[in-house]
């Protein structure tokens, strides 16, 4: 099932957040949203079906060189991601003006929270909404646990 991109974006939870829309606003009316997916992983591209709301801080994301940062942004596209939803932490790298206009010519909707959420809470909340309208949070992992060591799981393990 999904949920309007708008109906997530007036929830209360959400608001807590203080978003800030970046890009893509002509967009948002008409975008649906599937799953919440929280990751920090920049190829994250391949793992996605399409409808995700992206959840990230951009830790890595944001340090990378500008190209790879669009790169990121083509993939999300390239997926079908529904919206990306950056909380960057306080000391970390900015969101540059160069990232957010790659996501408007993408016509990626792109939002900034300026204070924190347990967004992943947003979807078992109580909201009024029947739950098999309220979207999910992906639970495919996207990350190994010895994937920031370089090391790749072997197919069987985890």
């Amino acid at each position: 099932m999904f949920v309007a991109l708008t109906e997530i974006l007036r929830d209360q939870l959400f608001q807590s957040a203080q978003p800030l829309a970046l890009a893509g606003a002509e967009q948002v009316a008409t975008t649906r949203v599937r799953w919440v997916h929280p990751s920090e992983v920049v190829q994250v591209g391949g793992l996605l079906h399409g409808d995700e709301l992206l959840l990230t801080t951009g830790a890595a994301l944001l340090g990378l060189r500008i190209e790879a940062q669009h790169a990121y942004l083509q993939s999300l596209v390239q997926r079908g991601v529904a919206a990306l939803v950056i909380e960057p932490p306080a000391d970390g790298p900015t969101i540059s003006a160069k990232f957010i206009q790659r996501a408007e010519e993408l016509g990626l909707p792109l939002f900034r929270l300026r204070a924190p959420c347990p967004l992943l809470s947003w979807p078992r909340k109580s909201t009024g909404r029947s739950s098999r309208n309220t979207p999910q949070p992906c639970n495919r992992p996207t990350k190994s646990p010895n994937a920031s060591q370089g090391i790749l799981p072997r197919p069987g393990r985890t």
